[in-house]
């Protein structure tokens, strides 16, 4: 492929990365929606996605000439069967565990549910066609998936178009305002007031947000149309403004920032009082520290809390006599990387699963269908 059009096109090497990675997503995409054997492309798909490095030439053609009659889906699991793979990603974790499996079905995008991360869901064309939009190369993070679940549930909710309006909690630095100014919604986002940001620590560590400017993501939306859709203002969590709770937006959402209200209780009852800004049949889409090693203790009070299955389902069962709707699966995941977790200082390069105090946390997506009565 000559990359000189391409090239003058893409301001940097990683906009070209992306670029080049989202055209073989795409091709991918395609080839599985006809039922279409896997390719050489597909090679080399696997090799960037699962073992992040382009194919060596001997490598390549081994590969190759193995395709036979397999599927894409049948050449990615054959990769995550190889040395190589178990030695850049298993082998280096180091800490493992046989969390409890519900009898349902593993999580994947579709449908999309109130949902744990797992890597079959990173392992799919769908992750890389939200990482493409958010100017990010796709890596086993559940903090990206957090910005890929919250981007898919919008688009399935029929929220990414233009005048669509959203609310968003404490936002931080996230890259989703970008794209929501791009895709031509009207943005309100809110963050903690600065001064009460910087006792808690959000400013030093980065992840609080005090103007729109600091949101603002040039690789992903032109400044001016970030203006001309976005707003800021400061918001207490713990206490919605009572204009915010009568203005009707379609949706409202928050990624991480409910565990941080206080207690178990707080961060519910934020929930709850989030669908007070939705319009009837709008979407909340929050995700959360969710606890996967214990149903029964927890953190429940602090900095940071942790929520169980049956903190979740508690939630779910008052959402549903309120009106609305919230369908769960606490299906952990049966990939390889699904198994493991990274313990303090995080150091690995698959953070799907953490060791917080003493427990094994992971993220949990929640997506919530407002009533229409």
């Amino acid at each position: 492929m000559a990359v000189g059009w391409l090239g003058a096109r893409l301001r940097s090497p990683r906009a070209l990365a992306s670029a080049l990675r989202w055209r073989l997503c795409d091709r991918r995409l395609r080839l599985e929606a006809r039922g279409r054997l896997a390719t050489p492309d597909d090679v080399h798909f696997a090799y960037r996605l699962l073992l992040d490095r382009e194919p060596d030439p001997g490598g390549f053609a081994d590969w190759s000439a193995r395709l036979g009659a397999m599927t894409p889906a049948d050449l990615a699991s054959e990769f995550m069967r190889s040395a190589e793979y178990r030695r850049r990603y298993i082998a280096t974790l180091g800490h493992e565990m046989d969390f409890v499996k519900p009898p349902v079905v593993p999580p994947s995008w579709q449908p999309l549910v109130s949902q744990m991360v797992t890597q079959s869901q990173i392992d799919s064309t769908t992750y890389w066609r939200w990482c493409d939009e958010i100017a990010e190369l796709p890596k086993y993070h559940r903090k990206q998936w957090e910005y890929v679940y919250l981007l898919q549930a919008l688009d399935d909710a029929g929220m990414l178009r233009p005048g669509a309006r959203g609310l968003g909690f404490g936002v931080g630095h996230e890259p989703v305002p970008s794209v929501l100014a791009k895709r031509g919604c009207e943005v309100l986002i809110t963050d903690l007031e600065q001064r009460a940001a910087e006792r808690s620590g959000w400013r030093a560590s980065r992840q609080h947000a005090g103007s729109v400017d600091e949101l603002h993501r040039p690789e992903i939306c032109d400044r001016e149309v970030f203006r001309e859709r976005v707003r800021f203002r400061n918001q207490d969590m713990n206490a919605i403004d009572d204009d915010l709770r009568a203005a009707g937006f379609d949706f409202v959402w928050s990624l991480c920032a409910l565990e941080h209200l206080g207690s178990l209780r707080d961060g519910l009852r934020f929930v709850e009082q989030s669908l007070a800004c939705v319009k009837p049949g709008g979407i909340a889409v929050h995700t959360t520290e969710f606890n996967v090693s214990s149903n029964a203790d927890t953190i429940s009070h602090g900095a940071t809390v942790l929520y169980r299955q049956r903190d979740i389902e508690g939630l779910a069962q008052e959402l549903a006599r309120q009106g609305h709707t919230l369908q769960l699966n606490f299906h952990p995941g049966d990939g390889p990387l699904d198994r493991y977790y990274d313990v303090p200082p995080y150091r690995s390069h698959v953070q799907l699963k953490i060791e917080l105090q003493r427990f094994v946390a992971t993220s949990l997506g929640l997506v919530i269908r407002k009533g229409t009565a």
